[in-house]
């Protein structure tokens, strides 16, 4: 309902990306009076392209506000960016029997898959849209020197540096009645920042009104904020797919400077 008020109360603002095998369909009389949201699904494989092309759909259906869930697949899930590293790009690939298969034997492209995740990260920045994805999440842990294990909590299943990319980072416990706030600027505290209590239509309704109340982000400054938070092969990637003129500003405003020397 949060995505609903996020679209100003008006259903065919509204989208919803579906990767969980139509379980956003089981909510399709949830909104007030009839109204109706699109929605698309999406089958594997869980290429990253499939992703920058389902949003580029529903930009051209006109939707205000869309909701992806969920972006683990792209990671993890059949086709995804692990398949990728594995066994080389879906495009050289075949289905059969519902087993996602190489042509022939790869060694691990991470590099490939890396890229095609920036694609998609890309995509999300870039978007006019109000973006809200939701990941999956698991327990994880690493083996210490000493051969003893600790725990590093519950961490969402997607590429290590998305997280950097959110406005607003929650994760949701309790079935969505509780919240652990990972980030949340200041200005939005009140809606989705109070840990307690579902988050509300009336909530999505607010921050709305404090989205269009800002200077909207021009292209150039998403590739900016983009650059200053990623790392290593993402930034590297990110910067060789930028134009002559885009790197010349960038360097000209000073952003390279800010990289602190690290090689780009």
């Amino acid at each position: 309902m949060f995505a609903y008020g996020l679209a100003g109360c008006v259903g065919k603002r509204m989208g919803f990306l579906d990767t969980e095998n139509r379980r956003g369909s089981l909510y399709a009389d949830i909104l007030p009076d009839g109204d109706r949201f699109m929605a698309l699904d999406m089958t594997a494989p869980f290429h990253p392209r499939k992703y920058v092309e389902a949003i580029a759909e529903f930009e051209k259906a006109g939707i205000d506000t869309l909701v992806i869930d969920s972006i683990s697949h792209e990671w993890e899930g059949q086709g995804g960016c692990s398949d990728i590293a594995l066994y080389g790009d879906y495009t050289d690939a075949q289905f059969s029997d519902g087993t996602w298969c190489a042509k022939e034997a790869k060694r691990a492209q991470w590099q490939v898959a890396k890229r095609e995740n920036q694609k998609f990260v890309n995509a999300l920045l870039q978007s006019k849209m109000n973006i809200v994805v939701c990941l999956r999440a698991k327990e994880k842990s690493k083996v210490e020197q000493d051969g003893g294990v600790s725990s590093l909590g519950i961490q969402p299943i997607c590429e290590k540096n998305f997280s950097f990319e959110a406005t607003t980072l929650l994760l949701m416990q309790d079935e969505g009645s509780s919240q652990k706030v990972l980030r949340c600027p200041s200005a939005l505290r009140p809606y989705l920042g109070r840990a307690d209590d579902y988050i509300t239509v009336q909530d999505g309704l607010a921050v709305r009104e404090w989205l269009q109340g800002g200077t909207p982000m021009t292209a150039l400054d998403r590739l900016r904020a983009q650059l200053l938070t990623s790392a290593g092969e993402a930034r590297e990637a990110l910067w060789k797919s930028l134009t002559k003129d885009q790197k010349k500003t960038l360097t000209d405003d000073g952003t390279v400077a800010r990289l602190k020397g690290e090689t780009v």
